[in-house]
């Protein structure tokens, strides 16, 4: 982020309004989505069906992702982002403006429908505006503007529902996504002028939707598939803790305010305000696939640590020390994951890519709910703990070029 500001110059307008774009979303997001467990948790039900109801986003944008990707290579990526936007926002509120489980669960269906078009959309936009040879610092620093997200979001999540409501949380994320649609229509460029109504009958019709891409999958090779584990592995264990934390904090023994459950959940993200762009200069120096495994073993490790302390100012440094790790990982894959795309259509291949990785959030916090139900919240994190040391022996499998 310091980088950033230092060479501010160097780098592309497109980009750095790209990036606040993001920040205003992701930080929308997280308001919202710090408070839908606890809302869940107060209309009557368990850990499992809590788990069960936040996989159905995913499980919609698992579905979605790859019509979505191909449809991005066709039309106006600017017009998917605002689509998706403006339909995260109409489902939103209908989901905190009902009890009834059914209408909740549909709801939260569609909110991932929209979500994961803004994501596939946003994502394919970022790898078409950055250029090898700097990606990973690129992407470092578009990780940068999200983990400010990710750690703001939650601060201000936890104190506005503590002293608010769950009222002054939707009126946020209503604003902050408004922001973000307004600067996407007047402030990013895009160059395809084609039909949104015409390319989705082309995407149906002449892709068959999934076989188009499912083929694809025989150009990625074994290393496309490592890398689609990894991201895996992260998307998991990632939405463990999204779909967990907030209850952890008051489930545990703990007993905790809101404002500190989103302190602590802001801390698993915090480190990539500052370590996010140096970790995508130290993958582009000494290569992605060392800085993936060390950061997989910090994250490993302090999870573990995590879930066995009792001390609540132990419990946040180890969840600082667990966003290291992440961040260390987090650039460098998708690093690795825009060198092997850069010669194809990057909306086909990311689409893939985010239709697999969204396997791991739908099977995350349906696994993660179970897991609290039967053994306690403490020994989800344990598992998440494992689950990244384990991982590592698939990373060590990562052929890089010389």
């Amino acid at each position: 982020m310091f980088r950033l500001i230092k060479h501010r110059k160097e780098i592309p307008l497109q980009f750095i309004t790209f990036c606040i774009v993001s920040f205003l979303w992701l930080t929308g997001d997280t308001i919202i989505e710090f408070i839908f467990p606890t809302f869940l948790q107060n209309i009557g039900l368990s850990f499992f069906m809590i788990g069960l109801l936040l996989s159905l986003p995913s499980l919609v944008g698992m579905i979605v992702d790859i019509p979505v990707g191909d449809l991005s290579d066709r039309v106006s990526k600017k017009k998917l982002m605002v689509i998706g936007l403006l339909g995260s926002i109409i489902t939103v509120v209908l989901i905190f403006f009902t009890d009834k489980v059914l209408v909740i669960g549909i709801s939260l269906a569609i909110w991932g429908g929209f979500y994961q078009i803004w994501r596939v959309a946003r994502d394919a936009y970022l790898v078409s505006i950055t250029k090898p040879g700097h990606r990973s610092t690129m992407f470092g620093i578009d990780s940068a503007f999200l983990s400010a997200a990710l750690t703001i979001g939650p601060l201000i999540g936890g104190i506005t529902l503590a002293y608010f409501g769950l009222i002054s949380n939707i009126v946020l994320y209503i604003i902050f996504l408004g922001i973000a649609i307004l600067m996407i229509l007047f402030m990013l460029k895009s160059k395809n002028k084609h039909k949104l109504g015409i390319e989705i009958s082309n995407v149906i019709k002449k892709d068959k939707v999934f076989l188009k891409s499912i083929k694809d999958l025989r150009t990625f090779g074994f290393q496309g598939f490592i890398l689609i584990f990894l991201s895996f592995v992260y998307a998991v264990t990632e939405s463990f803790i999204i779909t967990m934390e907030p209850l952890f904090y008051g489930s545990s023994g703990l007993n905790l305010s809101p404002a500190l459950g989103g302190l602590i959940f802001a801390m698993f993200f915090m480190p990539g305000i500052i370590f996010s762009q140096p970790a995508g200069l130290l993958g582009d120096k000494f290569g992605k696939k060392l800085i993936v495994i060390i950061g997989m073993i910090i994250s490993g490790i302090s999870l573990i640590f995590f879930s066995i302390t009792s001390s609540v100012l132990i419990i946040i440094i180890f969840a600082f020390l667990t966003a290291i790790g992440t961040t260390l990982m987090y650039p460098n894959v998708k690093g690795l994951m825009g060198d092997m795309l850069y010669k194809h259509k990057k909306g086909d291949y990311v689409g893939t890519l985010s239709f697999f990785t969204d396997a791991g959030y739908v099977i995350g916090p349906f696994m993660g709910g179970l897991i609290a139900q039967v053994f306690g919240i403490r020994n989800l994190f344990l598992i998440a703990g494992i689950i990244f040391i384990l991982g590592i022996i698939i990373a060590l499998k990562i052929k890089v070029k010389k």
